[in-house]
């Protein structure tokens, strides 16, 4: 299968998991992609995740008062409105890549197969 499509199956995952069950399911689907891809997955992870999360802000905009929400809590903050919108969607591009990175690294601690085999 192509790269593409993966990608876009993982921002499939990313968004339902999100979504339907909370934010949390994004350091799991992370670590799962981190732990089947290996080394280098934590840029894949981190792209999908924060594509999905910018695709169900983007849903809650044509259907909610995301603009409002935002400016609240920006005054809440201290921060530009639009500085809001860009930490949700760094939260999670760190969470993912951190995840992701993680699987892989103890991935490669865990020992081989053919290892296990020899004598």
């Amino acid at each position: 299968m192509k790269r593409w499509i993966h990608w876009i199956v993982l921002v499939v995952v990313f968004a339902l998991g999100t979504a339907f069950l909370g934010w949390w399911t994004v350091p799991l689907v992370a670590a799962l992609c981190g732990a089947i891809v290996g080394r280098g997955a934590w840029g894949w992870a981190a792209a999908a995740a924060t594509t999905a999360w910018a695709l169900l802000l983007v849903e809650n905009a044509l259907t909610g008062p995301l603009t409002e929400l935002a400016s609240t809590l920006a005054g809440i903050f201290g921060l530009p409105g639009w500085a809001v919108i860009v930490l949700t969607l760094a939260f999670p591009a760190v969470i993912a890549a951190a995840a992701a990175e993680l699987a892989s690294v103890l991935r490669g601690f865990a020992p081989s197969r053919r290892a296990a085999s020899e004598p």
